[in-house]
């Protein structure tokens, strides 16, 4: 998943599971990765701050 620098929102749904996820930022180094185990589906809404 990459978000847009000039997007206003991303939805994005997902199914029960283990997901892995890695934060890179714009100078390539990595901010956070880890995992993260949802137990039902979820609808997750970024938004830039």
């Amino acid at each position: 998943m990459v978000i847009q620098k000039d997007g206003k929102e991303c939805v994005f749904e997902l199914p029960k599971d283990i997901y892995t996820y890695e934060i890179v930022l714009a100078n390539k180094e990595v901010y956070k990765k880890g995992e993260y185990k949802f137990n039902e589906e979820i609808t997750i809404t970024v938004k830039p701050d």
